[in-house]
């Protein structure tokens, strides 16, 4: 069995907050302070309305509602067919900004 000497753990305790104090301290402020969503927010899912992902996605929606410090409306827009392809591609052509 392996004992540590006490200073041993105190540098290790040392280590890990000069670690955790050089993660925070690269950390972008402009980030931290920024309200999101600004602008409403859009779910894509790749299957028609009506059946359990329909549902799936709406209490989905509903409960990420309350985790926005400003409430903002989440948008469902349906889009089936092609085995989800549409709805991939309608994906992969909007800005990638966090908002689809």
């Amino acid at each position: 069995m392996i004992h540590q000497t006490w200073v041993q753990k105190k540098r290790d305790r040392v280590f890990i907050l000069g670690f955790i104090f050089l993660f925070l301290s690269v950390t972008p402020l402009s980030a931290i302070g920024e309200d999101y969503p600004a602008r409403p927010m859009m779910i894509i899912p790749g299957f028609q309305p009506g059946g359990t992902n329909a549902i799936t996605s709406q209490i989905f929606a509903d409960h990420a509602k309350k985790y926005f410090s400003k409430p903002q409306p989440i948008l469902i827009n349906y889009k089936p067919g092609a085995s989800q392809a549409i709805a991939a591609s309608f994906v992969l052509s909007q800005p990638r900004d966090g908002y689809t």
